[in-house]
């Protein structure tokens, strides 16, 4: 291993940079990736250890404006996770002859990351993926491209692979511009390749995968959707299906996840986007209910794309960072770690998923929870507002 492999991230910064490619990307027994040294083929340059982000600090820029905004096409706020923010950006690149690089779900739903100026290509990068993706060779795709051609390349993902690709390029290319994610942490793909499996054996074949499925009439309901052939199964509680239940509750995350260096205001992208969570204790003129983000510009980059991309696009309003931190806990401290996360993998590999479920991923309540899907959520939240007012 290039570093202490509980801190590797899988960032592939060392693959990419490899000058002899003496180094593979190969996964776990849990089904994350890791680098493989081969040592026949490696020259001891150690360039891999030079630019592994896991042996040093990263450069990390504090916020100075934070903003709650909304895309104004509500369209395209139904069409995302939550504002919209990246929609925009992702456009613009596009539209002016420019790169985008994010994850989308390739045909067989498999999460890799992608380079593109393709827009109905970088629209499939819209929309939360909770696994862990692929990155393969971007890094030394968006290099050349900066080097060679001075092209403008967005590229988006978690802090880590972000900061991957900042110290794999080894320098500030001004026609670079990063997105950081607030990231909750990442499932191995493994486990989302036996969840699917689980899946169709109930249903049949799933064509797309949905972990945020809006409606009209609720725009931010959170509802899990499963496409298949003739028809969408749709599941209102993250808690009766099993792989968003282990996603929320922290369950399956990679190693490094539990020991994040990057959950904290100390960001590495230009600009950081992310849910945010009961602004409308803060914003009067914003309701979670809308789908709703925050946007942390971390530098003069940052303001850059703020000021002349998205700010004419959005009903914002300036905001604190101790506003979004308190429902975004991953910018306070890293997920914190299951005395049962080890028994879900090496369960997994050794009695099967279906056992994996039955045993640690259904609520204690789970009788109750299922009852509960069958009322509207509209009854939820009046209820959930008369309690308030009676508690005053």
């Amino acid at each position: 291993m290039i570093c202490d492999k509980k801190m590797c991230t899988g960032c592939t910064a060392c693959y990419n940079v490899c000058p002899v490619n003496a180094i593979d990307m190969e996964p776990s027994e849990e089904g994350f990736l890791y680098p493989r040294i081969n040592s026949e083929k490696c020259i001891n340059c150690n360039l891999c250890k030079k630019i592994c982000p896991a042996l040093k600090n990263n450069k990390s820029a504090l916020n100075n404006e934070v903003y709650v905004a909304i895309n104004k096409s509500n369209e395209q706020v139904l069409k995302s996770s939550s504002g919209g923010i990246f929609t925009i950006l992702m456009e613009n690149f596009i539209k002016n002859g420019n790169y985008v690089c994010g994850c989308i779900f390739d045909e067989n739903l498999k999460a890799v990351h992608i380079l593109t100026n393709d827009l109905k290509v970088a629209s499939k990068m819209k929309k939360s993926k909770y696994v862990q993706s692929d990155l393969g060779n971007v890094y030394r795709q968006i290099k050349e491209i900066l080097h060679s051609n001075k092209k403008k390349v967005l590229f988006v993902g978690t802090p880590c692979q972000v900061d991957g690709l900042k110290s794999y390029v080894s320098k500030d290319y001004e026609n670079l511009y990063t997105v950081d994610i607030i990231c909750h942490g990442v499932p191995s793909p493994k486990i989302f390749e036996e969840h699917k499996k689980y899946i169709e054996n109930k249903y049949g074949k799933i064509y797309n995968i949905d972990f945020r499925t809006k409606s009209k009439n609720d725009i931010n309901s959170q509802v899990l959707s499963y496409t298949l052939e003739n028809k969408v199964i749709k599941i209102k509680n993250y808690e009766l299906d099993p792989y968003y239940y282990a996603f929320y509750n922290a369950l399956d995350f990679r190693e490094c996840c539990y020991k994040c260096k990057y959950a904290n205001c100390n960001r590495v992208g230009d600009i950081t986007l992310g849910d945010f969570w009961g602004v409308e204790k803060y914003h009067e003129n914003f309701t979670q209910n809308n789908g709703c983000s925050a946007i942390i510009v971390n530098n003069l980059k940052g303001k850059e794309l703020f000021d002349n991309i998205i700010k004419d696009k959005v009903n914002y309003e300036k905001t604190d960072i101790n506003k979004v931190k308190v429902k975004n806990n991953n910018l306070n401290q890293p997920a914190k770690r299951s005395d049962i996360r080890d028994k879900i993998y090496s369960e997994m590999n050794e009695k099967g998923y279906n056992n994996v479920i039955k045993t640690y991923l259904r609520p204690p309540r789970y009788i109750l929870v299922k009852i509960k899907s069958y009322i509207p959520l509209k009854i939820k939240r009046r209820v959930a507002k008369l309690i308030k007012i009676l508690q005053k």
